[in-house]
């Protein structure tokens, strides 16, 4: 789960990320760094944690639009970057001892020069883009599971519901207990919650019969 806290405070109490040992023991990392370990694996703990970041997960939806802001800065701040460093390092051929410098060399090496100059100056703004998109998009899915999440539930219902999902996602989710809980939010995509729901909605349209075969997904 990504970081939904906006102003850094909270983030000793906020999980980020929950591992099960091969020993019934969970290890628990927050969003301040710090990581618990040889916690109990058991329905108490667990319920705790599911409890904690289905709240979390209602925060991340609720500030949807700052971190859709964030995303759109960061991008701009990307751009702006990249015109810094390029005006920068081309400037600097003007200078009159680089000038003479370079005006030795070969021009695609330094056309290569500057241009290298241009992306590193580009990388830490290119960083924080990509987190804040990477945010975004896990909102993305949170909210479509959040008004889906009871068709989802049922897919064991619809035969096909798994029909075109990619084919490890579908059999991880045919052999897990509850594979929409909170605690699996990494394991699969949007897009594979929107097939899903497609092919339900193409089921209850249809109401095929089935015989006692389980139809097959890709």
């Amino acid at each position: 789960m990504k970081n939904y806290i906006t102003d850094k405070k909270g983030e000793e109490q906020f999980i980020r990320e929950v591992k099960k040992g091969t020993n019934g023991t969970l290890t628990l990392k927050f969003a301040d760094g710090k990581v618990f370990k040889n916690i109990t694996a058991c329905d108490e703990n667990i319920n705790k944690i599911i409890e904690t970041q289905e709240a979390q997960a209602k925060k991340g939806i609720a500030n949807y639009k700052t971190f859709v802001k964030r995303e759109h800065n960061s991008g701009m701040a990307m751009a702006a970057s990249g015109f810094a460093a390029l005006a920068v390092s081309t400037g600097a051929t003007f200078i009159p001892q680089i000038h003479e410098m370079i005006s030795t060399q070969n021009p695609v090496v330094v056309a290569a020069g500057i241009g290298a100059i241009t992306v590193l100056g580009m990388i830490p703004a290119y960083c924080k883009l990509r987190k804040n998109k990477s945010t975004v998009k896990e909102i993305d899915k949170l909210k479509y599971r959040e008004t889906h999440i009871n068709e989802l539930k049922s897919f064991k219902n619809y035969p096909n519901a798994l029909a075109d999902v990619n084919s490890k996602v579908a059999n991880w989710m045919k052999n897990e207990k509850d594979p929409f809980s909170i605690l699996n939010i990494n394991n699969y995509s949007r897009s594979d919650l929107e097939q899903i729901i497609s092919n339900i909605d193409v089921e209850k349209n249809y109401n095929f019969t089935y015989t006692n075969e389980t139809p097959k997904t890709k």
